[in-house]
């Protein structure tokens, strides 16, 4: 891949296509719909299964010659994705918790009308180019309140998490925190 920020694309499974009616030929056409607007890398990651078959890996290579400028990458786990993300421009994933990985690192996402990060993403993939940059503290609020249950937030697992999925923002999150004590305390 070139040193240019590229884009992750994480394709629906099968489950997942059949689950919200996603036509079967998503892939071809959201590659289709990014390669009218920018030439950039595109990194697709496919869960390790999508890579069992012939038939898929032929697939696989027909997309690298007709749109160039792709690789794949099989699943990994979180704590290797979050250093994709500095090399990463956007992701663009359907109903993923790659991009709600994503969107609480900053990066901008695409995704469906149905995906978890809907309200703080763009559903059109022809507007690759200009990515939109919410205010996500509302939405991470929201998400971090059904990612946890009450065992979690007594026993303190919930913080142990987050430092490893969330660590910028919640070093933000703290930092902000931190300044505000700092700015009251200093009124008393």
């Amino acid at each position: 891949m070139e040193k240019e920020l590229f884009i992750l694309l994480c394709p629906p499974t099968g489950e997942v296509l059949k689950l919200f009616g996603i036509q079967n030929n998503w892939l071809y056409n959201t590659i289709k719909s990014i390669r009218e607007k920018t030439d950039r890398d595109i990194l697709i990651r496919f869960k390790i299964y999508d890579f069992m078959t012939e038939k898929r890996r032929k697939y696989f290579s027909r997309l690298q010659k007709t749109f160039g400028n792709i690789y794949f990458q099989r699943e990994i786990t979180e704590a290797d994705l979050i250093p994709l993300f500095d090399k990463c421009y956007s992701v663009v994933a359907p109903a993923s918790g790659v991009g709600v990985i994503a969107a609480s690192h900053g990066i901008p996402v695409f995704s469906e009308s149905f995906g978890p990060v809907s309200s703080i993403s763009l559903h059109d993939y022809s507007l690759i180019n200009n990515p939109i940059y919410p205010d996500r503290d509302k939405w991470l609020n929201l998400i971090l309140g059904h990612e946890f249950t009450l065992e979690d937030i007594y026993t303190g697992n919930w913080l142990v998490r987050l430092k490893q999925i969330y660590p910028k923002e919640l070093k933000r999150i703290l930092d902000e925190d931190i300044n505000l004590f700092h700015e009251q305390g200093q009124k008393l």
